[in-house]
């Protein structure tokens, strides 16, 4: 699961293939962290700075992942 999850975010965030610059696939892509990862990455090579967006999808999908992992926490410790 886990490898086809990760397959999906790369295929979705342009880590396989570019991404067109407009159109519904770039907008779906901006959702998603693969992405701006690429970007950074492109960053590294002299591209441009993350803008607000990048900053404000990154903390956003940090918050969820921290939120899930405390409840799997929670609901693994009031098992034990």
């Amino acid at each position: 699961m886990i490898g086809g999850l990760t397959a999906l975010l790369s295929i979705l965030g342009g880590a396989w293939f570019p991404i067109a610059s407009s159109g519904t696939m770039h907008d779906i892509a901006q959702l998603v962290p693969s992405y701006w990862l690429v970007q950074a990455s492109r960053i590294a090579v002299g591209g441009q700075a993350w803008g607000a967006t990048g900053w404000i999808v990154m903390g956003a999908w940090a918050a969820a992942m921290i939120l899930l992992a405390g409840r799997a926490y929670r609901r693994d410790t009031k098992r034990a």
